[in-house]
């Protein structure tokens, strides 16, 4: 009886030391009074705490199924194509260089800026469906249609600003009206002629055959319509008539009646048999008759 008591107060107090380890699992308390094996008692609690550490263990294996599953799901994602705003404008610029056989420095870009377009497919197209009622102009609106594998993806219209860098003519110093047009007078210069209310004149324009129309102010561009054709024989100026046929030829002195530019057939004087002739002119002071 002793020995029994003394063994159940031995229990209870190495159950007290421990409490902290056996603390997760329950016991009964009734069962540990009444048992009598201290070896075996202590022998199962060691195997439960044993299965609990390795439940707590982390799963490996079911970690490495997870991280390959999510690589997995991410490489089977649809791939996500756009239509950035410069790949836009780039065939936009295309498009309106060909509709309106623009030639100089030709550069667009966007009123508002464009937010890139996804797209489920890598090819793409667009389909200008209205140009500009009025032609190329500095600001205008443009409605296209956006397609990809062969489907029509959105509709769109815009707004664009355009710039046409053209080298033309712009005054270096005042130019009086029926002034000559020669390299004092002008000099070429890269301009924007969309900018501008009235064509300006290019500097592949011979202007030896023009006078100033009107006054142009220093560094205004010259437009064409300031310009009109120079006049090689004024009126009542003494010319050479040149008359050829075949290997015929015969020059005389006339007076012009009329004022001429090249090309043009005036009436003039001849001043031996003062005659009239019908006469080319061809040159300054120059004009040229046909038997």
């Amino acid at each position: 009886m002793l020995d029994s008591l003394i063994k159940k107060h031995f229990l209870l107090l190495a159950l007290f030391v421990n409490y902290s380890l056996f603390a997760s699992t329950e016991i009964d308390k009734e069962a540990i009074l009444e048992s009598t094996d201290i070896d075996a008692l202590l022998g199962s609690r060691i195997q439960k705490v044993e299965k609990v550490e390795e439940s707590e263990a982390p799963q490996e294996e079911s970690t490495k199924y997870d991280k390959l599953t999510l690589i997995s799901e991410v490489d089977l994602e649809t791939p996500v194509y756009y239509l950035t705003e410069q790949q836009l404008l780039e065939e936009l610029k295309f498009q309106i260089g060909q509709r309106y056989e623009i030639v100089g420095d030709f550069r667009l870009t966007l009123e508002k800026p464009w937010k890139d377009l996804e797209l489920m497919e890598p090819d793409w197209g667009i389909v200008i469906s209205s140009f500009p009622v009025q032609g190329l102009r500095s600001r205008f609106f443009i409605s296209f249609e956006v397609w990809s594998s062969n489907k029509r993806h959105s509709n769109w219209q815009i707004g664009l600003v355009a710039e046409l860098l053209k080298e033309c003519y712009v005054a270096t110093n005042e130019i009086e009206r029926d002034s000559l047009l020669d390299g004092s007078a002008v000099s070429p210069k890269m301009i924007n002629v969309l900018n501008q209310y009235s064509p300006p004149v290019e500097s592949d324009v011979d202007l030896n055959d023009f006078v100033a129309s009107r006054a142009i102010k220093a560094g205004t561009p010259l437009f064409m319509k300031d310009l009109k054709v120079r006049p090689l024989i004024s009126r009542n100026s003494i010319i050479d008539v040149i008359a050829i046929d075949g290997l015929l030829r015969i020059s005389l002195k006339g007076r012009s009646l009329q004022e001429g530019t090249r090309g043009q057939f005036i009436r003039v004087k001849n001043l031996q048999s003062h005659k009239e002739i019908n006469a080319e002119v061809i040159g300054v002071n120059q004009a040229r008759v046909y038997f």
